[in-house]
């Protein structure tokens, strides 16, 4: 097991499945399969997802149970507003894996559009525009950081 960003990581070591339980106490809160394939799967595409707002609407379906709808916008309308960028990594299995905020770095293609704020993947609008005027490059921590996909 390794631990990045936080979070702890399988590492694969052979071919095989294996049950990977969260215990706490000695008690199971969860457990998952996990297989590891002998056939690499690869890194198809970065997709970055702005969010600027979040808003729920809770649906009530009887008495003791309700439905919680949420809507991701992504658009920043004014100037100063600001948006957080989330990056999902589509593998080519047909799967994605969310990336953890400290695995990828985001730039501005136009700085006259978009700054990046700091090191949080914050982004600020700076004036109108439309396009891709965002990227994020995603480098794996222990592998000597190697890009392993941008967009």
């Amino acid at each position: 097991v390794i631990t990045s960003g936080g979070r702890a990581l399988l590492h694969g070591v052979g071919q095989g499945t294996a049950t990977v339980s969260l215990q706490n106490a000695g008690t199971v809160l969860g457990s998952a399969g996990v297989v590891v394939s002998a056939t690499a799967i690869n890194i198809q595409y970065l997709h970055l997802h702005v969010v600027q707002s979040l808003s729920s609407v809770v649906l009530e379906d009887s008495v003791s149970q309700a439905s919680v709808v949420t809507t991701v916008n992504e658009v920043l309308t004014i100037e100063g507003q600001t948006a957080e960028v989330h990056v999902t990594a589509g593998l080519q299995d047909g799967t994605s894996l969310s990336l953890d905020p400290s695995e990828y770095v985001v730039t501005s293609l136009n700085e006259q559009i978009f700054k990046v704020q700091g090191n949080d993947n914050i982004i600020v609008a700076r004036t109108s525009g439309e396009g891709p005027f965002v990227q994020a490059n995603w480098t794996v921590p222990g592998c000597n950081n190697i890009q392993v996909g941008s967009t």
